[in-house]
Parts: structure tokens; C-alpha cells; sequence
């Protein structure tokens, strides 16, 4: 019974998070800044590297999945705006004493809402990753087409999928 009340609580949450007015601006606010940050990425993919040999912490796909100032600076302010609503949110409206003591388990309320929580992170991380798979098909050069129009040109990036995979599981976990 708990596990299916952690489950309940877990999808009315996720339910009212795509509800909520909020969550397309925080949405919106999280693709402008991952589209800033790749557009910085590209543009330095774009230049080349004057180095012949480049250290780990300085590739590019590396330092856009790092903790750097637009990831980093994100996730400091999203994770509280996000779980601070879990539950004051219920406080609120008054049911959060109703939930409680309506539910098998005031644990499984708790567990719910951090899978919810959990989950709204990893939706408003997607465009990351989105944007690093997009390396996968292009470089960051493009080409005029028809003397006027800007198109995608040469091949994707060959890079090492291991930090994508290493950050997106750093990021998950935060």
C-alpha cells in the first residue's frame, strides 16, 4: 500500500507541475541559458584549438557539462525552486496535515514527492542534454547557402561520450 501511495503522490505531482505557469518559465529560462552555454561551446569548437595537444579540463564538451558558471549557477537556483514547492505548495492549499494522515505512511508522502522532485530536475535538464547530442551531427561550421542563408557544414564532433555519460549522472544525483 505505501508503494502505491508513494506512486499516487508521485504522479499527482507531476501532474501539477505541468500545471503550474511556473514551470514553462523555468523552462524557458533553463533553454536560453543551455542554448547560451552551447552557443559559447560551438563557437570555440568553431575557432579550433591553438593547442596541439588539449588536457581534459580544457576540452569543450567536458566544460559544457562540467560545473561551470551557467550549469553550476543553474542547478544552485532550480533545485531549491523545485523542492520548495513539494511541500509548500500542500501547506498552502491546507492539505498538507490531510495527506499525512491520510496516507499509509507519512515516509511513502515523503518518498513520492522526492521522485517527483527527482524527475522535474531531469526534465528541466533535458535541454543539455539535448544540445549534446546535437554535437554528435554538428561541429559548430557552417556555410551560406544561397549568399545569404547560414547552414550546418561539415561532419559531427568526434568526441568521447564518457564525460556526457559521467555528467549526466553527476547531474542526475545532485
Amino acid at each position: 500500500a505505501a508503494c502505491r501511495c508513494s506512486r499516487d503522490v508521485t504522479l499527482w505531482e507531476l501532474k501539477s507541475f505541468w500545471l503550474r505557469p511556473m514551470t514553462y518559465g523555468l523552462l524557458l529560462a533553463l533553454s536560453v541559458v543551455a542554448c547560451w552555454s552551447f552557443a559559447a561551446l560551438v563557437t570555440t569548437l568553431s575557432r579550433g584549438s591553438p593547442l596541439p595537444e588539449v588536457r581534459a579540463q580544457d576540452d569543450p564538451v567536458f566544460r559544457f557539462l562540467s560545473f561551470d558558471l551557467f550549469l553550476g549557477g543553474t542547478g544552485t537556483l532550480l533545485v531549491p525552486i523545485l523542492t520548495m514547492s513539494l511541500i509548500a505548495e500542500e501547506r498552502r492549499r491546507g492539505s498538507w496535515e490531510t495527506l499525512l494522515s491520510s496516507a499509509p505512511n507519512p515516509g511513502a508522502v515523503i518518498v513520492g514527492k522526492f521522485i517527483a522532485g527527482w524527475c522535474q530536475w531531469l526534465i528541466c535538464l533535458t535541454p543539455w542534454f539535448v544540445l549534446a547530442t546535437a554535437l554528435k551531427f554538428w561541429s559548430g561550421e557552417t556555410q551560406t547557402v544561397a549568399g545569404f542563408l547560414p547552414w550546418f557544414s561539415g561532419k559531427g564532433l568526434d568526441f568521447d561520450p564518457g564525460p556526457v555519460l559521467g555528467g549526466a549522472l553527476g547531474l542526475a544525483v545532485i
